[in-house]
């Protein structure tokens, strides 16, 4: 029996392998599994930063419940330890502070698994597809998301959002939350921030 996943990640884990070698699972079906498309490293990044924004600020889920993985070896990921994602910065390591985010690749997260997984950089120069897709897939818990290029082909990205939904939910974007907390400074003199807007004064440095 398969009892780290909910049914749903199972089900969308486990695509990829023989029928006849899957082991059951539990019937708790869980929550959607998202999936977004990027054009460009800058549009990942911008993807990436906004749903942790969505996790950890609008959903009050713990750092130390998320995990970022790749299918890449750490030394060729765009992304970079220490590296700024909104209010908060990437680490390769375990660290017991609020800001940090672990990222690492999947086969170094073999055997662990994570409340919640973002799964990052499915592109056309990905080898073994299918076994980093399972490895990384099955290593989430409750929550499941994947951020993929829209460079990939069209079978592979139809097979990707199968038993996804591409999540459409920022209604805000950085800009506009900029903009409003400008205006509530010019109209009371004073600076009030929100939690979307204290991410995105760190951000900007504002």
């Amino acid at each position: 029996y398969n009892l780290r996943n909910t049914a749903r990640i199972h089900r969308y884990a486990t695509k990829y392998l023989p029928k006849d070698r899957l082991p059951k699972c539990n019937n708790i079906e869980g929550e959607p599994i998202w999936i977004s498309f990027y054009d460009d490293e800058r549009s990942m990044k911008k993807l990436l930063r906004r749903y942790l924004q969505k996790l950890i600020v609008k959903e009050g889920i713990s750092v130390k419940d998320i995990i970022i993985l790749t299918p890449k070896r750490i030394e060729k990921t765009v992304l970079k330890v220490d590296e700024q994602l909104g209010g908060f910065k990437l680490t390769s390591v375990e660290k017991n502070e609020p800001e940090r985010i672990r990222f690492t690749s999947i086969p170094k997260f073999r055997g662990m698994e994570r409340q919640v997984v973002i799964l990052v950089e499915l592109d056309e120069s990905v080898r073994e597809m299918e076994s980093n897709f399972y490895l990384g897939t099955s290593r989430a818990k409750t929550k499941l998301i994947i951020l993929a290029s829209n460079k990939l082909s069209d079978p592979i990205k139809a097979r990707l959002s199968d038993g996804c939904e591409e999540f459409l939910g920022f209604e805000k974007s950085s800009k506009k939350l900029l903009y409003e907390e400008k205006i509530l400074t010019l109209l009371t003199g004073e600076k009030r921030l929100t939690p979307d807007h204290l991410i995105l004064s760190n951000q900007f440095g504002i």
